[in-house]
């Protein structure tokens, strides 16, 4: 009888290790799989979200879709890699970073639409004429800053009265130069300054500027179309002493806004 519950009891021990051990697999087994379900979930979000801080990829898609290819891979590179897209604006004193201006006005909006770190925007401006804005590389901190995207207004009401186009263009093609030899390849792109009421010269260097860049490539940023039209009294609603106005601010500004903003 004794040997019998022997036995009985070594068989018994040996079926609870085997099936302890079993069990033992079968909890590991079942943790790694959760383990891995987890990791898909997370994956999921992250790519989902994975675009700077405030806004999705989805919404990233429909806020771009207007935009040209160019400046859509530039916001997408950067913001996959979580880094604000370096934006540079170089320009005439119109373009100053400060409250009411088209510049804050349009920084404002890329905020309210892309998320509070998507941008990183640099604005230069300086009242000297194309020519010492070259010789005394006034835009060279911009260069330091790798930008993504550049917009020059080439100092077209600085130079009137002083250069020909002509001469502008050559200076501002150097300056272009000096944006394209850099290792981020921006995309440059180029906008005429404010319109001003019955322009003589002026209106012949605008054009000159636009078949500039669609000779060239370069995107032109024609905001003069919302404008009244530079001969009509209107316009003088919005400009005075040929420079822009609140009034006058806020239109350039709903440019840009329509331009980079698809809603």
């Amino acid at each position: 009888m004794k040997k019998v519950m022997y036995s009985l009891i070594i068989v018994l021990s040996i079926a609870s290790i085997i099936f302890g051990n079993f069990y033992y697999k079968f909890k590991i087994n079942e943790t790694a799989e959760a383990a891995k379900m987890e990791l898909r979930k997370t994956k999921s979000v992250s790519n989902e979200s994975s675009s700077i801080k405030g806004i999705t990829k989805k919404e990233e898609m429909n806020v771009t879709k207007n935009l040209p290819d160019s400046i859509v891979s530039k916001i997408q590179a950067k913001h996959d890699q979580q880094k604000p897209v370096e934006f540079v604006i170089l320009g005439s004193e119109v373009n100053a970073l400060q409250e009411g201006t088209w510049t804050s006005l349009f920084k404002k909006e890329l905020t309210n639409h892309y998320g509070p770190d998507a941008f990183n925007m640099t604005v230069i401006t300086t009242k000297e004429t194309s020519d010492i804005v070259l010789e005394d590389q006034l835009y060279k901190v911009a260069l330091t800053l790798k930008p993504d995207l550049v917009l020059i207004e080439p100092f077209l009401l600085n130079d009137n009265g002083n250069y020909v186009m002509e001469d502008t263009l050559i200076y501002v093609e150097k300056i272009i130069n000096d944006f394209e030899e850099l290792e981020s390849k921006p995309v440059i792109m180029l906008q005429p300054t404010n319109p001003i009421y019955q322009p003589k010269y002026y209106a012949e260097q605008v054009s000159m500027l636009k078949d500039y860049a669609d000779n060239k490539g370069f995107i032109y940023l024609d905001h003069w179309t919302n404008w009244p039209d530079v001969n009509s009294n209107e316009l003088n609603n919005y400009i005075e002493s040929n420079k822009p106005n609140q009034k006058g601010y806020k239109l350039w500004a709903e440019f840009f806004k329509n331009y980079f903003i698809a809603e």
